[in-house]
């Protein structure tokens, strides 16, 4: 939970960082150098959208991987004054720890089996 926040926060950043190059791009007179902010701000883009998908993997509780690779999104959007970075430095150490808290999968639990609560199933026959 607190991984997913921070990388939400993360997502912010890159993503207004994003938007500022663009605006530079369109600012800047020189050819050479708008194109080279609008590139570095459509690559901050994706970098901050990789990074929310993350950010809702870890919000959820589920795919690790998919959190774990959100964080390492943020770590490369670098955000407004790379802070997108330090958050996602720490919601990667704060997703390592917090492993055994995802649920594994998107598959049911079994369905129970047999006397589970001293009584019987639904279509099943009570003790003779």
């Amino acid at each position: 939970m607190v991984a997913g926040l921070l990388l939400v926060i993360a997502f912010l950043m890159s993503f207004v960082q994003a938007i500022a190059l663009f605006m530079a791009s369109a600012v800047v007179g020189l050819d050479f150098f708008a194109e080279a902010f609008a590139y570095d701000g459509l690559i901050t883009l994706l970098l901050s959208i990789l990074t929310l998908i993350g950010a809702l993997f870890a919000l959820s509780g589920r795919g690790w991987w998919v959190a774990i690779a959100g964080a390492v999104f943020a770590i490369l959007a670098t955000g407004i004054l790379f802070l997108s970075t330090s958050l996602g430095i720490v919601a990667l150490i704060v997703l390592a720890m917090s492993r055994r808290e995802f649920k594994r999968g998107a598959s049911p639990a079994p369905p129970p089996t047999g006397d589970v609560y001293g009584g019987t199933m639904p279509g099943q026959l009570p003790p003779s």
